[in-house]
């Protein structure tokens, strides 16, 4: 059958009867998505999106002034970000080592003393607590207040050496 010179042939070469290419594999269409959709799709802002495509550990395409992505390449940033399973020890503290010399009554003693020290401290009077954090900051003050007026004698001290030399 011959080929007319427009005509694209298909992977095998072979055309239909009206002459069109005939692929030999299915089309696929791509789906894109536009930054909003693509970061509410990932759950993060676009400012985030963009430092992804920016750093180049999303991939995105320019139209003109239309950034697109293709929803095959936003699903396989997801499953890359797919944290591993016991790599996040770091982020919460360790549990508390029980201590296997102490006994069953020691135990309870010892978690009786922590209960009641945090029952004294909800049960304290707010207007004692209101005066101790005011004295701490009137010395705390006071302390900033000798430390500058130091520094200032100390600063006029060389200025007046330098220009008495």
């Amino acid at each position: 059958m011959p080929q007319e010179p427009n005509a694209e042939p298909n992977a095998s070469g072979d055309e239909d009867a009206a002459g069109q290419a005939q692929h030999r594999f299915p089309y696929r269409e791509i789906i894109w998505l536009s930054t909003q959709k693509a970061a509410n799709r990932i759950g993060i802002t676009t400012r985030t999106l963009y430092r992804f495509i920016d750093r180049g550990e999303l991939p995105a395409y320019r139209f003109g002034r239309v950034i697109r992505l293709r929803l095959d390449d936003v699903d396989g940033f997801v499953e890359q970000c797919r944290v591993a399973p016991g790599s996040l020890e770091h982020l919460y503290p360790e549990a508390r080592v029980a201590d296997t010399d102490m006994t069953d009554d020691e135990a309870v003693d010892d978690a009786s003393t922590e209960f009641a020290g945090i029952a004294a401290a909800d049960d304290a009077d707010p207007a004692d607590a209101d005066a101790t954090v005011a004295d701490t900051a009137c010395s705390d003050a006071t302390a900033a207040d000798d430390t500058v007026t130091a520094a200032v004698d100390t600063a006029l001290a060389d200025v007046e050496e330098t220009n008495g030399a």
